[in-house]
């Protein structure tokens, strides 16, 4: 996968808390967007194709799963531990993942270089 074409979704109430990583992933040429709620994530998901979907912990990320089920994207949730968060993976590729062990700030980033390179 070109890391030109990779397209991320940001889902979550504040840009904010995505701003360091939504600058590092736009300067490795990636084309991002950010919905303020699950159903304007929803909307945006049938309007066009992602590779990945990154939601903060609000409640009702169920409602994306469809939408990202049907597709071949990722979706991961990060939930706010202490000083950090962690990373649940809950979509790969199209696939439902529930039950697979969340991801440290750097077994994320790995993770996420890989699918944007």
């Amino acid at each position: 996968m070109d890391k030109n074409h990779v397209r991320i979704l940001f889902v979550g109430e504040s840009k904010m808390g995505f701003s360091l990583l939504l600058q590092r992933l736009e300067e490795r040429g990636c084309v991002c967007k950010f919905a303020s709620s699950y159903p304007e994530g929803v909307r945006l998901i049938a309007e066009q194709r992602f590779d990945l979907v990154l939601c903060s912990g609000q409640p009702g990320i169920r409602t994306l799963f469809p939408s990202v089920i049907s597709s071949s994207a990722s979706l991961f949730c990060a939930h706010s531990v202490e000083d950090s968060c962690l990373w649940v993976p809950v979509i790969l590729h199209g696939g439902e993942c529930l039950g697979v062990p969340p991801l440290r700030p750097r077994e994320f980033a790995k993770t996420l270089n890989g699918i944007v390179d």
